[in-house]
């Protein structure tokens, strides 16, 4: 015989409506108990409407004002500014013209599959000057990074011709 007796208890189960009836919630349910009554009261519209485009601008800002003083302060002309040469620029801008079938094979053959040390050098070369600056830095900082292109001298002699051609 047990010890103790198993009082089952049974849950009562809430009602569910059947699938043909609509369920009833009175405002109480839905709004809960401590609703109070909401007032509606009437605003008052002003006769006059304001455009909201309609206002006066202020007639001196001190931005403005600061402005106008530092302008009177420099007193620039325009024959006291230099020109900026065209030739660095254009130099910059033009960059260097490869071709595509180029471009992959010396990034293949001569930078180690890396468009990243491609780039550089590329950037590099841009700043140059003159062929020679641009040669010496090829021979004296790139190739020592890369095995010194050995066996690849096809490659290296198609690139330093392009180069040279930059600066013709």
């Amino acid at each position: 015989m047990p010890a103790f007796e198993l009082d089952i208890e049974s849950e009562e189960e809430p009602e569910k409506p059947k699938k043909g009836e609509s369920i009833q919630i009175s405002f109480e349910e839905l709004l809960g108990a401590d609703y109070t009554q909401t007032h509606f009261v009437k605003v008052e519209h002003n006769k006059t409407k304001q455009n909201p485009l309609d206002f006066e601008l202020p007639i001196e800002t001190s931005i403005q004002k600061e402005r106008e003083d530092l302008l009177a302060e420099i007193q620039i002309s325009s024959k006291d500014i230099e020109p900026i040469k065209g030739a660095t620029i254009d130099k910059q801008a033009a960059g260097i013209p490869i071709g595509l079938n180029d471009r992959i094979a010396f990034v293949k053959h001569l930078f180690g599959n890396s468009d990243e040390d491609y780039n550089r050098v590329m950037n590099q070369l841009i700043t140059f000057d003159s062929f020679q600056e641009a040669q010496n830095f090829i021979e004296d900082m790139v190739k020592p990074d890369y095995g010194d292109w050995q066996g690849k001298e096809e490659y290296e002699q198609r690139f330093i011709e392009i180069i040279e051609k930059k600066f013709a």
